[in-house]
């Protein structure tokens, strides 16, 4: 099958205390690498392409920063594995001074949160996160494209948008060690690891799980035939 043909996996994840450590907002590359090999499995073991999107109220200028580091991260693992995971196909950040979800988008694939600094600031980035991801889920929905559909989080402001994707119908949630409760009540998959190594562990989970159905799907196949 062609990459432009593939069934899409839309990964959705937060930044601080998921893909950046809690304690000081950065990652090491080493860490991000084997993050990067549980997704390579996984668009392996389902014949499917992630596109990845980060949904965080970050400031822009910290989205644009984060964007080029993952990047690089990304180019240079395909160089070392011969593979081809692609870069953020997106992602949405905040900017002072405005209001809401907003449909401008920058040139560096960002879309803005608005109001971030008013007093709401909580309900702003729930709310936005939760639409940001219904509109990539609806849209993939209608192409009939989507074949997973994944989120993860750690706060209490990513609970709406891990329950779009637990609606879809063909979704998972993850979240590391670090994460709260009412996240981890909505979570297929809890690591009791925190950061980006406990997104790792979680992945690494979601990829048996999906090589056991397969391994099952070809005992019974075989039961059948005999």
């Amino acid at each position: 099958m062609n990459a432009i043909d593939k069934k899409v996996i839309l990964l959705f994840s937060d930044l601080e205390g998921t893909l950046l450590r809690e304690s000081d907002g950065q990652y090491d590359d080493e860490a991000m690498f084997h993050f990067l090999e549980q997704l390579d499995k996984l668009e392996k073991n389902t014949d499917s392409k992630i596109h990845l999107h980060i949904v965080s109220p970050v400031d822009l200028t910290s989205m644009k920063n984060i964007l080029k580091k993952l990047d690089n991260n990304i180019c240079n693992y395909n160089s070392i594995k011969k593979s081809n995971l692609s870069i953020p196909k997106g992602a949405i950040a905040s900017k002072q001074n405005d209001g809401f979800f907003s449909s401008e988008y920058t040139e560096d694939r960002i879309f803005l949160f608005e109001g971030i600094n008013t007093y709401d600031t909580f309900d702003i980035a729930r709310s936005g996160k939760q639409r940001y991801v219904k509109e990539y889920v609806d849209v993939h929905k209608a192409k009939d494209d989507l074949a997973m559909c994944i989120y993860c989080g750690n706060g209490r402001n990513d609970i709406d948008a891990m329950k779009t994707v637990k609606n879809s119908g063909v979704g998972y949630v993850l979240c590391p060690k670090n994460s709260r409760t009412e996240v981890k009540g909505i979570a297929d998959f809890v690591s009791d690891k925190e950061d980006i190594l406990g997104l790792t562990d979680c992945f690494q989970k979601l990829n048996d799980r999906i090589k056991t159905r397969e391994v099952n799907n070809v005992k019974n196949e075989s039961d059948i035939e005999r």
